[in-house]
């Protein structure tokens, strides 16, 4: 798919629409971002994927995007598993372990952390 100089003009000004939009934190902490903000981050970010690669038979592109909102979700810390066809299996299980023992070590956390919540409420 060729990129028409119209499709990269819009582009262009979409991401330059959407960078215009600064925000600064009031407190320290995160900009104040929107849904919408990450949405439309997306939606540029994929139109430049589309842009640059072609889709395979079922529509998937090379390149695989997942924006997080930091103010609503943990960081992700998690590894990305190789495929079987070409990733060795021991780097594979590594991941998965690697995977499976950061997310336990999350569930500990909450566990932890919603434990002592409910002993201090029960202790008011």
């Amino acid at each position: 798919m060729m990129v028409h100089s119209e499709e990269r003009e819009a582009l262009f000004l979409s991401i330059t629409r959407w960078c215009d939009n600064y925000r600064e934190s009031v407190d320290g902490g995160y900009a104040d971002i929107t849904t919408e903000d990450i949405n439309e981050l997306y939606m540029i970010i994929m139109c430049m994927i589309e842009h640059k690669c072609q889709a395979d038979p079922d529509g998937d592109r090379p390149i695989d995007v997942h924006l997080l909102d930091r103010k609503k979700y943990w960081a992700s810390r998690y590894r990305e598993v190789g495929y079987n066809y070409n990733t060795p299996p021991g780097e594979v299980l590594q991941a998965l372990l690697d995977n499976a023992s950061r997310a336990n070590s999350q569930l500990n956390d909450f566990l932890r952390t919603a434990s002592t919540n409910k002993l201090l409420k029960e202790s008011e």
